[in-house]
């Protein structure tokens, strides 16, 4: 390993940049498995419902994965994904 690899290995940056990583990808995993549960339970996506959960964070993600079990229709998962998103 490098000095500079191991230098930055032992600054707390290192830390700081590891947990971010590890939030991205909960995010983008939380994201993935919503969409494929929207998608079987709805059938195709829209990019602007795709774009609208993308600023969400993986704990509203998962939030809305359960709404999604309650839902009856896109709509009713849609309205409740507007309060969730106007109310941060």
């Amino acid at each position: 390993m490098s000095l500079q690899a191991e230098a930055l290995r032992a600054s707390p940056w290192a830390d700081l940049f590891k947990q971010e990583g590890k939030q991205e990808g909960k995010q983008e995993e939380a994201l993935r498995m919503l969409t494929i549960l929207l998608q079987c339970r709805f059938g195709n996506v829209s990019e602007s419902l795709q774009a609208a959960l993308g600023f969400l964070s993986a704990d509203q993600l998962e939030e809305l994965a359960k709404r999604l079990l309650q839902s009856n229709s896109l709509d009713e998962f849609i309205a409740y994904l507007t309060r969730v998103r106007d109310n941060n």
